[in-house]
């Protein structure tokens, strides 16, 4: 089983499943709140999902669904029969998905019953085969006559959406190989044997897909995958911190994964009296910026938390700090399975790299991968990230200005802040206040750390306006990507009239 454990040219997991269901096969491999299911009744599940995709003989399947052991019984089929899934993320709107089953021309759509956008998206297929059952789940099934224009590159083994900063969605195509090499690559790294992972982010996000389902499959592990509603986080970024705490003390989970503002939210939690169960080993935070004060804070409250770093086009993970390995700052030390090489500060990324993007085949077949993160690599190998080079600012006394540097400063005292400065004489901040409850005089308090702030930073880039926001970025108002990032030209055009009055308030004091 060791062989076959570390095999790095795998093209499927199902040989891992097999294996374990051989040498234990009551194992728990999945549960939620009301049932489980051992290794051998996972590739049993497996086996006879992947005879009745055969009978479909679908090229493209998309998958709708919360996350549920159903959710991962498709994608193990898939995988095993060669069949390029499409996860739809449950969070995209109606356009967005329907732009998605467009772009892929998927032929096949399994849609779970508790979705709400069904009728928009199954408009396009033509027929609707009997009904997927998987344990206690049903999927209803749309198909239509295959397309055969060629869409995406050769050994396509999954097209993972991503929203992006600014229009529309993109699909990135990976190979199968490549997303395996990243998740063994991954449970080599991190060390951990038959680990207890409670699945938080969207199944369909590929962090939690490679590192939440892969890594704890390859490694013997049990997941608890339970939907949104159970576990607080309803429509990605609307949070109920009661349910999640009350997730983690009901399942105990030894390993978690977090964007910035979940730790952010359990940080809080445990400052309110919160105790985080004794059992957690590791959480992994990444897909946005993530405050080194965040970090620390965690930690000094007795959270196991290591910052990673990634993206679509790597497979997601590229570089994580380790128990084993860590630097606070950083996010951690390439993986092995990777080559970074930093040319001008900036971060580009050689084999493995995706495919190419959907539909644009000037884009297949890369031989690297320019990340457009600025960056650099310490003298321990630790990768450290100073923003995107699309971002930078050029003020209008021609200073170079990276806002993550100035809104990494500003995420110490504020949940959430944007800075703005390009060919201005000075810089201004759209910030969001840590808690909108706490009745205090918010401008005098904000002053003080504005000032506080200001004095470490040199005067071409001091913040000297800013707005406090009514409401806070989310991706149900298209000013936060899925993973947490800010959409800055959706910002900057959001509140295009208030920054113009920040700068003409000022120039009118001056």
């Amino acid at each position: 089983m060791h062989n076959e454990m570390s095999d790095q040219s795998m093209q499927s997991l199902f040989p891992h499943i097999q294996a374990f269901s051989n040498y234990l096969p009551q194992k728990i491999a999945l549960c939620t709140d009301k049932e489980t299911l051992s290794y051998l009744q996972l590739l049993q599940l497996i086996k006879q999902t992947m005879q009745y995709l055969s009978a479909l003989s679908p090229k493209v399947v998309a998958l709708y669904a919360e996350n549920s052991p159903a959710w991962v019984v498709v994608d193990l089929a898939c995988q095993e029969l060669g069949i390029c899934l499409l996860p739809l993320p449950t969070f995209f709107s109606s356009t967005q998905l329907q732009h998605a089953i467009k772009a892929s021309a998927a032929d096949v759509l399994l849609i779970d019953s508790q979705q709400d956008k069904k009728s928009s998206l199954t408009t396009v297929f033509t027929s609707s085969p009997q009904p997927l059952q998987i344990v206690t789940q049903t999927f209803s099934v749309y198909s239509r006559p295959r397309n055969q224009q060629q869409r995406f590159p050769k050994n396509t083994g999954k097209i993972t959406f991503t929203s992006g900063s600014t229009g529309t969605p993109k699909g990135v195509c990976l190979s199968n190989q490549h997303i395996l090499s990243v998740a063994l690559s991954l449970k080599n790294s991190l060390q951990l044997s038959k680990v207890q992972h409670l699945s938080l982010l969207p199944l369909s996000s590929l962090l939690e897909n490679i590192a939440g389902i892969y890594i704890p499959l390859l490694a013997g592990g049990k997941i608890t995958l339970l939907p949104a509603k159970q576990t607080g986080l309803s429509g990605s970024s609307q949070l109920n911190i009661e349910k999640l705490l009350s997730c983690l003390n009901t399942y105990k989970p030894e390993s978690l994964i977090l964007i910035p503002e979940l730790l952010r939210a359990l940080i809080e939690a445990l400052r309110q009296g919160f105790s985080a169960p004794e059992s957690l080993k590791f959480i992994a935070v990444g897909g946005a910026k993530v405050a080194k004060q965040l970090i620390q804070d965690a930690l000094k409250r007795g959270l196991p938390v290591y910052e990673g770093y990634g993206l679509s086009e790597c497979a997601s993970v590229l570089c994580v700090n380790t128990p084993q390995n860590k630097s606070i700052g950083s996010v951690g030390k390439p993986l092995s399975h990777t080559k970074i090489v930093i040319r001008e500060g900036e971060i580009f990324v050689r084999q493995p790299i995706f495919l190419g993007y959907l539909n644009q085949l000037n884009s297949w077949h890369p031989k690297e991968f320019a990340t457009g993160d600025l960056g650099y690599q310490d003298e321990h190998d630790f990768i450290h990230i100073n923003g995107r080079k699309k971002n930078i600012m050029i003020s209008s006394f021609g200073r170079n200005i990276s806002p993550e540097w100035l809104e990494s400063e500003l995420l110490t005292y504020f949940s959430q802040a944007i800075v703005f400065g390009d060919q201005q004489t000075h810089c201004i901040a759209l910030i969001s206040p840590l808690s909108h409850k706490v009745e205090i005089d918010k401008s005098k308090l904000i002053q003080e750390v504005m000032t506080k702030i200001n004095q470490n930073l040199p005067d071409y880039a001091h913040i000297k306006q800013w707005l406090i926001l009514d409401e806070p970025f989310s991706i149900q108002n298209g000013l936060l990507t899925e993973t947490g990032k800010p959409k800055r030209a959706a910002i900057d055009y959001y509140y295009h009239a208030q920054i113009k009055q920040l700068y003409t308030a000022h120039s009118l004091l001056n």
